[in-house]
Formats: C-alpha cells, sequence, structure tokens
C-alpha cells in the first residue's frame, strides 16, 4: 500500500520584503505544489496563491476527470493522474490569465509551478518555469526537471556548464510561466518510486543559492527527519546570501512496491499550447471556481511556521459540504450555480463539433 509522508516550508529570505512563493500539500490525494510568483508588489503572491488554491480545489473539491487521451494525444503509458494533473495545472493558468487582464493592478503576474501527485507505484511531475523537483535515492540526487530559463536552454544546449550557469549574467530570467499569456505549454514525467525515496520540490531561491551537492548532503544527514531537512535547507540557502524567497517541499516514499531499477521511466513530454475547445473547457471551470463562495477567513502564508502545522499551511482538507455552502442565503449561490451551467451548455452548442460534446462534459465531470 503506498504511503507518503509530506512537508513544507517557506522562508522571505533575507533581501525580499514580500514572500511571492506558495506551496500546497494535499495529503489525502498525495499531492505537493510550489509556485514562485512575479509580477511585484502584491501581484506575484496573488498569481502563486491562485495556482496553489486551483489545483487544490480541483483535487479535493471537484474530483477533476482526467483529459481523454485523444484530447491530449498523449502516449498510453501516460497514467490518468498524470493528465489530471496536467489538466488542474492548465485551468490555473486560465484562472490567473483572466483576472491579470480583469484588473489592470495585476498585469503581467504569473508564476513558476512544479507540482507531484503520487499514485500507485509511480509519481508524475509536471512544471512550468524554474522551480525544480528533485529525487533522492540511495545516497544519489537526481534532478527531475529541465529549467524553462534562458540560461536553462544554454545549459540543456551544452553551450554552457551548470557550474557556469550560477553566476551567468540574466539567469533568473524564465522563458515559460503560467498567467502571461492565455495558453501554456506543461512538461510532464513519470517514474517509478520506492520505499526510501524523497522528493524535493522547491523554488529557484533554494537552487540559486545552495548548490545540489550541499542539497544532497543535508538530505543525506537527515533522511529521517524531514523537518530537519526543511529547516537546513531554508538555513542554508539564507547564509548562501538569501536574496530571494525560499520554499521546498518534501515527500518522502514510506511503503510502495518496489521499483522496477531496469524501469527509466517515461520521458518528459512537453504539452502543447490547448487548442480553441480545450481552452473553452477551462475556461468554463476557472469561472466556475471564480463564482463559488470565499472563504470565511483567508489564512496568509506566513514565513515561518511551527513544525507542527507545516503540512497545513496553504491547503486545507474541506469536504463539499463545507466548500459549496453558501454565506446567508442560498439564492444568489443557487443561481450563481445554474448561471454556470447555462455558460457550459451554451459552449457545448458552440463547440457542437465532432467529440465536443464528450469532451466537454467530460472534462467538466458531468457524463
Amino acid at each position: 500500500m503506498l504511503q507518503v509522508q509530506l512537508l513544507g516550508k517557506t522562508d522571505v529570505g533575507r533581501q525580499r520584503e514580500i514572500n511571492e512563493d506558495r506551496y500546497g500539500l494535499v495529503e489525502s490525494r498525495n499531492l505537493a505544489v510550489v509556485c514562485d510568483g512575479m509580477g511585484g508588489h502584491a501581484a506575484g503572491e496573488v498569481a502563486s496563491q491562485c495556482a496553489v488554491d486551483t489545483i487544490s480545489a480541483l483535487y479535493l473539491d471537484m474530483e477533476l476527470p482526467p483529459g481523454s487521451e485523444a484530447a491530449f494525444d498523449l502516449p498510453v503509458e501516460f497514467s490518468e493522474e498524470g493528465r489530471r494533473l496536467v489538466s488542474a495545472i492548465r485551468i490555473a493558468n486560465t484562472r490567473i490569465y483572466e483576472k491579470s487582464d480583469a484588473n489592470p493592478t495585476l498585469a503581467g503576474m504569473g508564476t513558476t509551478i512544479v507540482a507531484v501527485v503520487f499514485h500507485d507505484n509511480r509519481m508524475s511531475i509536471c512544471h512550468v518555469g524554474d522551480s525544480r523537483a528533485y529525487r533522492f535515492r540511495n545516497g544519489v540526487l537526481k534532478q527531475l526537471t529541465n529549467d524553462h530559463s534562458l540560461v536553462g536552454e544554454l545549459v540543456a544546449s551544452k553551450q554552457i556548464s551548470p557550474e557556469e550557469a550560477r553566476d551567468f549574467p540574466n539567469k533568473n530570467v524564465i522563458t515559460r510561466a503560467l498567467g502571461v499569456r492565455e495558453r501554456v505549454k506543461i512538461d510532464l514525467r513519470e517514474e517509478g518510486i520506492a520505499p526510501g525515496d524523497i522528493f524535493l520540490l522547491c523554488s529557484d531561491g533554494l537552487t540559486g543559492c545552495l548548490p545540489d551537492t550541499e542539497i544532497l548532503g543535508i538530505i543525506s544527514a537527515a533522511s529521517e527527519d524531514l523537518h530537519k531537512i526543511a529547516n537546513d535547507l531554508i538555513d542554508g540557502a539564507n547564509n548562501g546570501g538569501g536574496d530571494d524567497n525560499i520554499t521546498c517541499a518534501l515527500v518522502r516514499v514510506d511503503s510502495a512496491r518496489a521499483a522496477d531499477e531496469s524501469d527509466p521511466g517515461l520521458e518528459t513530454i512537453t504539452f502543447p499550447e490547448e487548442n480553441d475547445l480545450e481552452l473553452a473547457a477551462q475556461k468554463i471551470v476557472a469561472d466556475f471556481l471564480d463564482n463559488m463562495p470565499e472563504e470565511k477567513e483567508e489564512t496568509p502564508v506566513p514565513d515561518e511556521v511551527p513544525s507542527e502545522e507545516l503540512t497545513n499551511m496553504t491547503t486545507e482538507e474541506r469536504d463539499l459540504s463545507e466548500i459549496f455552502e453558501p454565506k446567508g442565503h442560498s439564492a444568489n449561490f443557487l443561481l450563481g450555480l445554474i448561471l454556470v451551467l447555462v455558460v457550459a451548455c451554451v459552449a457545448v452548442l458552440v463547440f457542437d463539433i465532432a467529440g465536443a460534446r464528450e469532451f466537454t462534459w467530460n472534462f467538466l465531470g458531468l457524463n
């Protein structure tokens, strides 16, 4: 039986006044997310929080169905969970873009994202931007993602070395992010997991100040204590300059079927930008989320929290009766829900081409 432990921590760093990083942990779905917002003032934290909240809501409250294999044109080897994660990130992109487009004070905001979900004997990782994922296994640290950044592309093409990249000019210029464009490309990778594996998701505030060799040393020295690993990673990055917000999420696999060492995993695939039909379906779901009743209280992400609270910093597991309970009278909520369903029906009629009806209903989970 699959059992994992999740933990996260974030810190504003030593040179920033605002923490634009966010992370989310959904323990019941074995899901972890790290986002690094950008946009200045409050916009960056709005984008990163929106991404975390959207994905958490879709996994916890709406049971988002996976996109069809035909719609995504995926190799059959990729799992439903992988496709579901791509769907959730696409909807997050739509929400951020629409919020930015509607509010001049948020114009240009965006966020990186790296997210991992564990299922059966595998894990699926999606990412956009330069937030990274690593796997620690048997004393070896392996980077699982390639940075979507100017310097990352230079390293990938072997024009510069990873060592040269650390001090390269404009190393923080990213080539892909959520929310800055209406459509987004997303990378997906899947691999087997094994008991004892530790996965690290982190923003570039960590990797920009802490070399991989030091990350390896910290994890190796405290592999049984995720709290110590998180604290030592944050301290190490701050001691290395702390010039950006620093965030990490850790997942340790406590129980799983042993990984097949001969299985190299599935090669990373880049999803192309959405077509018009996929985008229309995403907008319906995004609008539905925007019209859901707001939380009675919104708990901001503190820079530091007691260790026993680390697993519940930005996402709170709620059942359907609570998240869909309207404030005060129910009439406004019901009218809003009816309006969303009417919009969905109109979208189906407008895009009533071959396969459109089935795709839209499947996307919304209404079939």
